[in-house]
């Protein structure tokens, strides 16, 4: 038995130090997600361990949601909206990112809200089919964390929530229907890239990513498109790491050779 319990030692060491060769490079030098933070517009960022949501009021009982974090229970959401004097019912509209479960946990919990997200990524959201991504079969699909999307939308579309403007913008290849929003002037990037420690951009992890190199060409030619349309960005948030306060560091990325 001696040699049994050697035996699995040295599997389950391996199995930790594989760990660490994939996930480290990942982390190190990552911008810190702050535990809460009030981005330009009143939109809110909300770190709910690693990763984080975006909630902003559009009325006195309402608020928009953009992706829904990892919690079953959304706690994270649940407080800011007692915070502010609101209930669960004040959730109208969930925005996603895209459909991985660490994205789709909350949802849940407000049943009552309409669901955005690419017509493309309506599969993986709903269940349908799972990542494609190195430890997609891992994953698996979303299970009991579907999520029906009731508003499909198409690349370029605008919606109107309340007072504020919510343009979905396709950037696939982190997930095969993935989308940033422009939500007045702060872009809301998900899993598309990180902040980095020197406020520079990292674009889509490959280990978690469907197809990392049409990730890459996403992410440059969506900032070279914003680029040409003087878009007005005065912040840039992401689902893994801290915000930055404009687009120059993604404009900066996109026109490296």
């Amino acid at each position: 038995m001696k040699w049994l319990r050697r035996v699995l030692g040295l599997l389950v060491a391996a199995v930790v130090v594989a760990a660490l060769v994939l996930f480290l490079p990942m982390l190190v030098g990552r911008l810190p997600s702050p535990a809460e933070a009030t981005l330009p517009g009143g939109l809110r960022e909300l770190a709910e361990g690693s990763v984080n949501v975006f909630m902003v009021r559009t009325g006195a009982d309402s608020v928009v949601l953009f992706d829904c974090g990892d919690d079953r229970d959304a706690r994270v959401i649940r407080a800011e909206l007692k915070r502010i004097g609101l209930d669960e019912g004040a959730v109208k509209e969930i925005f996603l990112t895209h459909g991985h479960r660490d994205h789709l946990g909350g949802c849940g919990r407000f049943p009552g809200a309409v669901v955005h997200a690419l017509a493309a990524e309506r599969p993986l959201a709903e269940g349908a089919v799972e990542s494609r991504g190195p430890i997609g079969p891992l994953l698996g699909k979303a299970g009991d964390r579907a999520v029906r999307v009731t508003a499909p939308l198409s690349d370029g579309q605008v919606v109107r929530a309340g007072p504020i403007t919510v343009r979905a913008l396709a950037l696939p290849g982190h997930t095969g229907g993935g989308a940033a929003y422009l939500v007045d002037g702060v872009l809301l990037l998900g899993d598309a890239a990180t902040a980095t420690r020197d406020h520079g951009i990292r674009p889509a992890e490959w280990l978690f990513s469907d197809d990392r190199p049409l990730a890459i060409r996403s992410l440059r030619a969506l900032a070279l498109r914003l680029e040409a349309e003087r878009a007005e960005v005065s912040a840039v948030a992401f689902s893994h790491s801290g915000p930055l306060d404009s687009l120059a560091p993604l404009l900066a990325w996109a026109h490296r050779p």
